[in-house]
């Protein structure tokens, strides 16, 4: 493990280029493994991959290239197109992976390192050519391109890529909206190849095999092949590779005549799969794959235990099937709810009784895709058999339709998913610790923790309410997210929450990747405000994102700056804001509302604000929390510092002079911002610069940088610093990245 861990040569040469977001010019080659093509762009996946980087080789296990279909120039393959057996050179750019630079982010770079995959590459120019296939990779492609057929063929496609997921582990071609549905209804497991398949065809063809009079070795032996190409044709996932080895342990376990031990074959598979690859134990799927087979487990030994109990008292020795299965269920559901919470923060309510429906007809779901797969491969689909084919098909198809009706019904339900967003790690091993002592009590009868079982129950119980309840925030914490080349601004206080702006023109998708995962993570069913500055894209393609599809988030009042009322684009904010059920409110200098502690004031603009130009009309905030100071400036020009600076002077407007806790520094560090006199005036202990790292603007500019510098004042850029995070009491303050491990504590 400690090996696998290391970092390998090309990643230092990569974090010493600009820290992963730069790209190095490179050459490299390998095997093809993978391969997909989605709108237009090939992704593909190579074994044993070389990477040329100014004429020095560097090797990697894995390597992951992307390319665009026009690309290609295909040479020694008479025209075919790549296919994996082949070999790939290409000509490119080589960067890291990027990893996660805001709470709640998911974090790629750790994902794809657990799938031993280090950097990535983006092809300029490609070219295949043929290599050797092994007839055990031939026939897996063939399989693989046969089963797409005869799905294109038998399901709609509303279903093909669900049943593609079920069957082969593949959810590139699934809908996204299906898959939030399921996701949201707490049944996402159902898409993922599982215990359930590898029992279905393993299983099913032992106990086949061994009704026709083959021995255990036999059988174990011609089941376990199959289940072997099974695996390598769903990719043997983690969960698919301890389901097989469990199977597998199971068989020999019968041929040896020996007891089979469902706990000890699952830390075999377990060992074996973080020895391979250790940081497949902090990924979500190996978690709650484990998770769940160890809530089976142990949950099957309090059932032994308390069979035996109430056998020695004269009791019925057994309980109903239903009961069993319904105890299973709830143990799985109480061994795997902090895993859901700190990975995907929500919690649906409901989906304990989903799946007392959804996990019975998932084994009829699965079969029917796999007979009618077979069916289809016997006639293809010709004449009267294709009908055959298609009613095979047919039970697939309508369970699929109940578990999306089943869902949506759900969601419509109150409390039907709850958000306290993710727990910290002293609460999770708190409640697993209680957790421990309840099982180690039933399971002993209560001598190793003799009269532990009461308090074990009241720590579990406080543990729980922990994780439902969310972290309380104490006294006011801010958030500057990292979202590129834009801003994004987060604050709250134990009664209110607020957003500030939200965009970025260096990523499209910061509302779907970005903010609303970060919300989630900290609990944040709703806004009490939404401020917009100005409404530049840089400024609010996260927020427009956010109020047109994340409909669950509540948001109670919008706040946009009186001089771009009237243009079309604030027309557009407002109209979604009204549709979210929203107040509009236009402010302007001298307006100002309080939320107990907290005082919001407009400084700037006033009506004599030039409405055309969005960036002279940004909206500047004065804030205040007891001693605390912060000014959050949007993308204000000097000609505006210096306005609200007379008139700070000659009106006494609420501009803080020489005790500024803390100052964004306007449009991102530009040279047309953040003057000498602004900066004398306001003397902030700490600056905040909101940028991308590498962006075309070249912000923030040198000048900037050198001003900050003479007044003393402490710099975070959040292309150093990731997210940067502000706590405060009032009277003191500390500051903390996310991804830059340096912290500053100040007085105020």
């Amino acid at each position: 493990m400690q090996g696998e861990m290391k970092e390998r040569p090309l990643e230092g040469l990569l974090q010493e280029s600009g820290r992963g977001g730069v790209q190095v010019k490179a050459l490299a080659s390998g095997k093809i493994r993978e391969i997909s093509l989605k709108d237009g762009m090939y992704r593909f996946l190579l074994e044993q991959a070389v990477i040329t980087v100014e004429e020095k080789e560097y090797h990697e296990k894995r390597l992951m290239v992307s390319a665009k279909e026009q690309v290609f120039s295909v040479s020694q393959s008479e025209g075919k197109i790549p296919e994996p057996g082949m070999y790939l050179s290409v000509k490119g750019k080589a960067e890291l992976i990027q990893a996660a630079r805001n709470p709640g982010e998911f974090d790629y770079r750790l994902y794809y390192r657990s799938q031993k995959l280090r950097c990535r590459f983006r092809a300029e120019r490609a070219e295949v050519s043929v290599g050797t296939s092994s007839a055990f990779q031939k026939h897996l492609n063939a399989v693989r391109k046969f089963v797409t057929e005869a799905l294109s063929y038998l399901y709609g496609e509303e279903d093909r890529g669900s049943v593609r997921a079920v069957l082969l582990g593949d959810k590139s071609e699934m809908d996204p909206e299906i898959r939030e549905l399921y996701q949201d209804g707490g049944i996402a497991h159902v898409l993922a190849v599982s215990g359930l398949h590898v029992s279905l065809i393993g299983m099913g063809c032992y106990g086949f095999l061994r009704r026709r009079g083959f021995g255990y070795g036999t059988a174990g032996l011609i089941s376990a092949g199959l289940l072997f190409f099974y695996g390598s044709l769903t990719g043997f996932g983690a969960s698919v590779f301890r389901a097989i080895l469990m199977v597998f342990c199971s068989f020999l376990a019968s041929y040896l005549g020996r007891t089979y031990d469902l706990l000890s074959a699952m830390s075999l598979s377990l060992m074996l799969l973080a020895a391979d690859s250790p940081y497949l134990l902090l990924t979500s799927g190996l978690q709650l794959s484990f998770g769940a087979v160890g809530a089976v487990g142990f949950g099957g030994e309090l059932l032994r235990a308390a069979g035996k109990k109430n056998t020695a008292s004269g009791k019925a020795p057994t309980r109903r099937q239903a009961l069993q299965t319904l105890w299973i269920s709830c143990t799985i559901q109480v061994v795997t709810l902090p895993i859901l919470l700190y990975h995907f923060y929500e919690f649906p309510l409901y989906g304990l009784v989903l799946n007392l429906i959804v996990i019975p007809l998932m084994a009829y779901m699965a079969g029917s895709g796999i007979v009618s797969v077979l069916l289809y491969g016997l006639g293809r689909g010709a004449g009267a058999f294709g009908w055959i084919c298609r009613g095979a098909a047919g039970p697939g198809h309508y369970i699929l339709l109940l578990y999306r009706q089943l869902c949506q019904i759900s969601l419509k339900l109150p409390f039907a998913v709850l958000g306290p967003g993710r727990p910290m790690l002293i609460v999770i091993l708190f409640y697993y610790a209680a957790l421990a002592v309840f099982y180690l009590h039933m399971v002993t009868g209560g001598k190793r923790v003799r009269g532990s079982l009461g308090k074990a129950v009241y720590c579990w119980g406080c543990a729980l309410v922990l994780l439902l309840a969310g972290p309380r925030v104490q006294g006011m914490e801010i958030y500057f997210l990292d979202v590129g080349q834009g801003d994004g601004i987060f604050l709250r206080t134990g009664t209110t929450a607020i957003l500030t702006d939200c965009g970025s023109s260096q990523y499209k998708s910061v509302g779907k990747e970005r903010l609303v995962p970060f919300l989630k993570s900290k609990g944040v069913r709703g806004l009490d405000y939404l401020f917009i500055s100005h409404a530049d894209s840089d400024h609010i393609n996260g927020v427009t994102w956010m109020l047109e599809q994340e409909t669950k988030l509540a948001v109670k009042t919008m706040i946009l700056p009186l001089a771009g009322q009237g243009e079309e684009a604030y027309q557009k904010l407002e109209a979604l804001g009204r549709q979210r059920g929203a107040e509009i409110f236009y402010m302007e200098a001298g307006q100002r509302l309080e939320r107990g502690e907290l005082k919001i004031t407009a400084v700037y603009p006033d009506r004599e604000a030039s409405p055309k130009d969005r960036n002279a009309h940004s909206l500047v905030l004065s804030l205040t929390y007891k001693d605390f100071t912060m000014l959050l400036t949007g993308d204000v020009e000097r000609e505006g510092e210096m306005r609200m600076l007379l008139e700070a002077q000659s009106q006494d407007r609420a501009l803080p002079e020489g005790r500024l806790s803390v100052l964004k520094a306007a449009h991102h560090g530009s040279s047309s911002s953040t003057g000498e006199e602004w900066l004398e005036w306001l003397r902030p202990a700490v600056t905040i610069l909101s940028y991308g790292e590498g962006n075309s603007y070249g912000h923030p500019s040198r000048e900037v940088v050198e001003r900050l510098n003479a007044v003393g004042t402490d710099i975070w850029s959040t292309a150093h610093s990731g997210a940067v995070r502000i706590t405060t009491d009032g009277r003191k303050m500390k500051v903390r990245g996310f991804v830059l491990d340096r912290s500053h504590d100040s007085g105020l």
